[in-house]
């Protein structure tokens, strides 16, 4: 809802390879599924950037679509159900700021026993905290990532960006999240696609496959 219509739209008609991750409960609905929509037009792989229970403090209460350490079977099946009604679409679930949840084998196993049938892949940070999620992955033969270079902020995407170019056209695979507000924008959509143009940037879809 800070971002407007028309920077939404900008943003998502870039010619580059872009998945769009996107809050269930925030931004109002409204503009969530402005963005959705718009994501759609423009063919952009949509993530589900699902909120798990933190390490500290707790979860909005009244965020309805949420996965918190011990929830059950019932539970677990009615985010599914709500998320699947918001996102039809999704090509993913993303995890990137960390949780207590990832280090609970009973709640990750339900999570991930229902994710194996929406033909969804995983992206999880690294943060610290022991995780079943690649573990589990590999049990029910979900896509998984882990480790994406995440930058919150224009100054820490300019100082790291230089820095994965180089690892990048040596030939490493760099999975980039960034925070989606306006100076990241103007920096990725003139300074660093101009500059780095010789990076093959792909979608998360497009990464995985190379990957295999």
């Amino acid at each position: 809802n800070d971002w407007g219509k028309e920077w939404v739209k900008n943003l998502l008609s870039l010619p580059l390879a872009l998945s769009v991750s996107i809050l269930p409960n925030n931004p109002p609905a409204w503009a969530r599924d402005f963005i959705i929509n718009e994501a759609k037009k423009n063919n952009r792989e949509i993530l589900i950037c699902l909120p798990m229970e933190p390490d500290v403090g707790n979860i909005d209460k009244e965020n309805p679509v949420k996965i918190l350490k011990g929830m059950n079977k019932l539970t677990t099946d009615i985010v599914f159900e709500k998320m699947s009604g918001i996102f039809p679409d999704a090509a993913g679930i993303i995890n990137f700021k960390g949780s207590k949840v990832i280090a609970d084998y009973e709640t990750m196993d339900l999570f991930f026993k229902k994710l194996s049938n929406k033909n969804l892949f995983y992206v999880e940070s690294e943060t610290g905290s022991n995780s079943y999620s690649e573990l589990l992955c590999d049990e029910y033969k979900i896509p998984f990532l882990s480790s994406p270079e995440y930058f919150n902020d224009l100054k820490s995407l300019e100082l790291g960006f230089e820095r994965i170019s180089v690892e990048a056209l040596s030939g490493k695979d760099i999975l980039i999240v960034v925070e989606g507000n306006e100076d990241c924008y103007k920096f990725l959509s003139s300074e660093a696609f101009s500059k780095y143009r010789d990076i093959n940037y792909l979608t998360i879809k497009q990464f995985i496959k190379q990957r295999r």
